[in-house]
């Protein structure tokens, strides 16, 4: 786990460009720094590195360059299963015994097919002499991040962050309607980024750059005919699901140094904490916060968990003061904005998990392979009201008439996302539930005609998804899973130092889930039902029993409290008006419905504040 950087241009850079733009992810990779360039004919090829030491201590620099082939690679992330995959390189004379080696090697014989082999997260970048080519690439649920930058000469920069090629200044500052946009309704950036002229890879997609010329191409794609469904027996689900965790669980463990737990007391982190325990023992470190706030707490159900594992738990309890008291600092973690505003606990419980260990295990996604965010049910209901004359009329009337009042995911919150959030076609429909401002909501705030067309601009992955069946986790797989939750954890763990791996993501089980009948994941309003059948017998019921319950801060009391000046504050003077990214009146008019309870504008003020803070640190056109 690390942070690459580098350059393909015509002009050899300077050395001390090069590590400023290093240092903008030095957090990212705090243990070591390096920096290699190579000439191949009229081309400067400059790869740079931070280093967060997790395999091979020693021996384990990058960028890692090979005499023998006139090779190069750096590389961000772990590669779980590289000691399989070098023992099918035996002619290779191996340097080290690091992953990075291996995927180098790997690549070599085996072209970016080969990239498909990898079990793990990743984004690297691949230099081949003989070629005259650089491959970039990223892990197949977009786990780590990867934003590239076309430069005029033909060139290419790229980088884990934004930071690095913001230092770089190889082109004008300037923001982009469609990312502004994209950040607004999807709470980040799934495709392009909030600046214009830099794009983020997509997830498992490689990038091939020679000569001046690119081209993508998709190295791994969940084909429909490959996922065709098995079912283990009702009476085996909970065994089998069991098997291929525990499996999963050793694969994501390899380390060279010591692996933690995250323990929010929810369902998918108490599955790999009790799998994590039968397979190492008792007594690994885990990590969980609380919260002042009885409705957002969950950290009794953790301790509970800890005491059936017999993990080693630390507790944070958190008040909205210790959170609010260092928010700038926190927003200032964020490389580019992002709405989501479970970012602050996740940091919080990051920094925690640091103090003792490097690597953490947590539970990201398991509602998106098995089914368990609340919308999947929803979208039944919604489907059998559309068939009772009026229903929806009058769901739309009563979601008008209620208020949103504190508290986690309060009625009248969720009658608004229902009702209010109401569109056709199903697709487009759970975009909107998921989304931070709602279209309509976004269009008016920008006063104009919007640059994101959610129908045109993503009718491959709305196609994609409508053809794998039951689309709605499809769609989050793509969307959702990437550009919100795995970013936030991605940057709150990096600004800590901190490496958290997915073992419901690694490739074997995630393949698994996919592949498993619709019934054995949501039945009624039950979702994960797998995840609960497998553990009706290790854990009480009422951890099994209570619903869904997300990682989350109460936003509306916060913003109607303690943020009321500071929103204020921005609606009198902010770049957010100057550079005319929004309608200020409008924002005005909203301010005053989310006062009210009788809007649903939480994420979108939320929204504002971060932006607000981001714009300020940046000089933009």
């Amino acid at each position: 786990m690390c942070g690459i950087f580098g350059v393909i241009s015509k002009t050899r850079l300077d050395d001390v460009k090069l590590q400023q733009c290093l240092k903008r992810i030095e957090r990212r990779g705090p243990d070591g720094s390096g920096l290699r360039v190579v000439q191949h004919e009229d081309w400067f090829i400059h790869f740079g590195h931070r280093r967060l030491s997790i395999l091979d201590l020693e021996g384990g620099h990058q960028p890692l360059f090979d005499d023998s082939t006139s090779a190069m690679v750096s590389f961000n992330g772990e590669i779980y299963n590289y000691r399989d995959l070098r023992r099918r390189l035996p002619s290779v004379a191996w340097k080290t015994q690091s992953d990075t080696e291996v995927a180098l090697h790997h690549w070599l014989k085996n072209g970016n097919s080969g990239l498909n082999d990898f079990d793990g997260f990743f984004g690297l970048a691949l230099w081949r002499s003989d070629q005259g080519k650089v491959v970039l690439a990223r892990d197949r649920f977009g786990i780590k991040p990867l934003y590239c930058q076309k430069l005029p000469d033909g060139g290419l920069a790229f980088a884990s962050e934004l930071g690095p090629l913001l230092e770089l200044g190889q082109a004008p500052l300037k923001l982009s309607p469609r990312g502004l946009e994209e950040y607004l309704f999807f709470d980040g950036n799934p495709g392009a980024s909030i600046v214009e002229g830099i794009f983020q890879m997509e997830p498992g997609q490689a990038l091939i750059w020679k000569s001046g010329r690119l081209q993508t191409e998709k190295y791994h794609q969940w084909e429909t005919q490959n996922l065709k469904s098995f079912a283990p027996s009702e009476r085996d689900a909970g065994d089998a699901l069991w098997h291929e965790l525990k499996k999963a669980v050793r694969t994501a463990f390899v380390s060279d140094v010591p692996v933690g737990l995250l323990l929010s007391g929810g369902v998918d982190s108490t599955l790999v904490t009790l799998a994590a325990a039968e397979e190492f023992g008792s007594g690994l470190p885990a990590f969980s916060i609380g919260f002042e706030e009885k409705s957002f707490d969950e950290s009794g159900f953790a301790a509970e968990v800890a005491k059936i594992a017999k993990v080693d738990l630390s507790v944070e309890m958190l008040t909205p003061q210790m959170m609010l008291s260092g928010l700038d600092e926190s927003l200032d973690m964020m490389d580019a904005p992002l709405a989501d505003p479970s970012f602050l606990p996740t940091l919080t419980l990051c920094r925690l998990a640091r103090t003792k260990v490097k690597v953490v295990a947590g539970g990201d996604g398991g509602d998106e392979l098995f089914w368990g965010y609340p919308t999947y049910w929803a979208h039944n209901t919604s489907e059998r009201l559309r068939r009772v004359p009026g229903a929806i009329a009058l769901g739309e009337a009563i979601a008008r008439r209620t208020k949103i009042k504190p508290g986690y995911q309060s009625f009248g919150w969720k009658m608004k996302r229902l009702f209010g959030r109401w569109d056709d076609e199903p697709l487009v429909r759970h975009l909107r539930w998921m989304s931070g401002t709602d279209l309509p909501d976004l269009e008016e705030l920008r006063g104009k005609t919007l640059h994101l067309r959610v129908k045109n601009d993503y009718a491959r992955e709305l196609k994609l998804a409508f053809d794998r069946g039951f689309a709605p986790p499809w769609l989050d797989l793509q969307f959702y899973l990437p550009a919100s939750v795995l970013a936030k954890v991605d940057r709150a763990s990096m600004a800590c130092g901190l490496e958290v791996r997915p073992p419901l993501l690694s490739n074997d089980f995630a393949l698994w889930g996919l592949r498993l009948p619709d019934q054995m994941k949501l039945r009624g309003k039950t979702g994960k039902w797998i995840f609960r059948e497998a553990l009706k017998n290790k854990v009480p019921n009422a951890i099994l029993q209570r619903p869904k319950h997300g990682f989350a801060i109460p936003v509306f009391e916060w913003l109607a409290g303690p943020l009321r000046p500071r929103i204020e504050a921005i609606l009198r003077d902010s770049p957010i008006w100057d550079l005319q990214l929004l309608d200020r009146e409008v924002a005005r008019r909203m301010w005053e419905e989310l006062l009210t309870g009788s809007r649903d504008l939480q994420k979108t003020f939320w929204a504002v504040i971060v932006l607000d803070r981001w714009l300020r640190r940046q000089k933009f056109d």
